[in-house]
C-alpha cells in the first residue's frame, strides 16, 4: 500500500449512517451501540477512500454502501446469536472486510479471521483492523482457501461465512472444510440461491455438510449449512490426528488433524503465506511479517510461526505417496 494512501486511511473520518438505517436494523432484530455504528462508518469511509486507489468494491455511493455492504453483512447476526464468547469465525474471500469485519465490530467477543488472497486488500484490511482497535480479536490471513483448507486451519472454526464468493459448488469447496464438525457455514447469496442449491445437490452431499434452511433478508438470501462429517472425497492425509510441533527455530511442522492451530501471518505479496501477527511501528503503520511459502495460519495473534521448507516437503511427499490421492 502506498504511503500516501496509508496516511489518508489514518485521517479519514467516519461516515454517518443514512436516514432509515436504524429502522432497517431494528426490523432485523439487531441492536447496535453508538460506538459500533461509528466504527462501521469509519470502515466504510476507509473503504471508499482506498477504492479510489485500487478496486475494492463497485459501490461508490455512501448510502448504497451502508445498505448493500453493511446491512447485508449485519443480516448474518441473528444466525450467530447463540455463539459463545471466544468462538472462532472465518470469513472466506473477505475482500474489503464484508461480512467478517462488520461482524467483528458488532460482536467484538468473537475471534474473527479474515481470509483474502490479494495483497493490496490484505494491507487495507490490516490497516482497518488497527484503526478500529480490533487487533486483539481479528486476524487477517493472506492465502487461498483451496490450499489453506487442507492444513491446520481445516475443521477449526465454529462458523464460516462468505459473501458473493462464487457459485455454490465452488463456494462449498472453499468454505465447508474450514468448519468444525457441527459448525455452521453461512453463505450470503442472491435471488438465485434456491436454483444454485438444486444444481449443487450432489456436491453438497459429498462436501460433508447438510442444508438446514435458506433465510430471506432485505438484501438477499442466506444459505445456512451445517458440517456433519468429513467430505467424501477428502484430500487430507490419512493420519488420524494432527498436531503442530514448533521447532527451536520457530518453524511449524504439521501433521494431520481437524484441530491444529498455527498463528496468522500476513504477506504483502500474492503468495500463499499467512500473516503471523499485526505489529504497529512507531510511525503508526502496520508492518508485514513475510513468509513466502505455502503456510497455514490460526487466529492467535500472539504466536508467530511458519511452515519450514522441510515440513512442507514432508507434507507434500506424504500426500503424493497416498494411494489414490489427487494432486
Amino acid at each position: 500500500m502506498q504511503r500516501s494512501l496509508r496516511e489518508a486511511l489514518h485521517t479519514v473520518r467516519a461516515l454517518a449512517p443514512p436516514a432509515g438505517f436504524a429502522q432497517r436494523t431494528d426490523e432485523l432484530g439487531i441492536a447496535l451501540e453508538a460506538r459500533a455504528v461509528e466504527a462501521l462508518g469509519l470502515h466504510l469511509a476507509m473503504l471508499l477512500e482506498a477504492n479510489r486507489a485500487f478496486n475494492l468494491t463497485g459501490i461508490d455511493d455512501p448510502t448504497e454502501a451502508w445498505h448493500r455492504l453493511v446491512l447485508d453483512s449485519l443480516s448474518l447476526l441473528p444466525s450467530i446469536g447463540d455463539l459463545a464468547a471466544g468462538s472462532r469465525l472465518l470469513d472466506v474471500g473477505t475482500g474489503g472486510g464484508f461480512p467478517g469485519l462488520v461482524l467483528a465490530v458488532a460482536r467484538p467477543d468473537l475471534r474473527v479471521s479474515l481470509l483474502e488472497a490479494t495483497g493490496k486488500k490484505v494491507a487495507f484490511l490490516r490497516t482497518c483492523v488497527e484503526r478500529l482497535g480490533l487487533a486483539s480479536s481479528v486476524c487477517v490471513l493472506h492465502g487461498r482457501a483451496e490450499q489453506l483448507r487442507r492444513g491446520p486451519l481445516g475443521g477449526s472454526f465454529d462458523v464460516v461465512v462468505a459473501r458473493a464468493l462464487a457459485a455454490l459448488p465452488r463456494a462449498l469447496e472453499w468454505t465447508v472444510p474450514f468448519a468444525k464438525p457441527g459448525g455452521l457455514v453461512l453463505l450470503v447469496k442472491g435471488a438465485r440461491a434456491d436454483e444454485e442449491l438444486r444444481a449443487a445437490r450432489q456436491r453438497l452431499q459429498r462436501s460433508g455438510a447438510g442444508h438446514e434452511r435458506t433465510l430471506a433478508t432485505p438484501t438477499g438470501r442466506i444459505v445456512v449449512l451445517r458440517r456433519t462429517h468429513a467430505a467424501m472425497a477428502s484430500r487430507s492425509l490419512p493420519s488420524a490426528s494432527q498436531s503442530n510441533s514448533v521447532s527451536d527455530s520457530g518453524s511449524v511442522s504439521d501433521s494431520d488433524s481437524d484441530s491444529g492451530s498455527v498463528s496468522d501471518s500476513v504477506s504483502d505479496s500474492d503468495s500463499v503465506s499467512v500473516s503471523v501477527s499485526d505489529s504497529v511501528s512507531d510511525s503508526g503503520s502496520v508492518s508485514d511479517s513475510l513468509s513466502v511459502s505455502d503456510t497455514d495460519g490460526s487466529p492467535q495473534p500472539d504466536e508467530a510461526s511458519s511452515l519450514s521448507a522441510g515440513s512442507r516437503g514432508a507434507h507434500q511427499a506424504a500426500r503424493r505417496s497416498r494411494p489414490g490421492s489427487r494432486r
